[in-house]
């Protein structure tokens, strides 16, 4: 049975802090989603990505439009036998009404410690 991750006060601090920078605003404002994907070879969809794809850029999976709250990667989220973990976070505004995407980080787990938080061009 796979292990969960549940982050750290100081890791969810971490994520929350480079999503901020990321879609440039306070961390206030910050709404944070759980973004699932789906394989395009045919092993489903997963909210960890290393559980369907072994292609360090996931060129072999595609968005879902399927998201899971913050609360749920909070709380609990599933990693390989391995221990790895690949999470894509959704960063919303809070209060946007029209919940436009501000941007994408994406969180790397290697046995249950949160190893890299990135977005595409820049590592925080």
């Amino acid at each position: 049975m796979p292990a969960l991750f549940r982050p750290s006060s100081a890791e969810r601090r971490r994520i929350r802090e480079a999503a901020a920078r990321e879609a440039r605003m306070e961390v206030r404002f910050v709404v944070l989603q759980l973004g699932q994907r789906r394989s395009l070879t045919g092993r489903g969809s997963a909210l960890n990505i290393a559980q369907i794809s072994d292609d360090p850029a996931f060129a072999d999976t595609d968005f879902d439009d399927e998201y899971a709250p913050w609360s749920a990667f909070a709380d609990g989220v599933a990693l390989t036998e391995e221990g790895k973990g690949i999470f894509d976070l959704a960063i919303r505004r809070r209060g946007d009404p029209d919940h436009d995407l501000q941007g994408h980080v994406t969180v790397y787990v290697t046995n249950r410690q949160v190893v890299r938080v990135c977005s595409c061009d820049t590592e925080y």
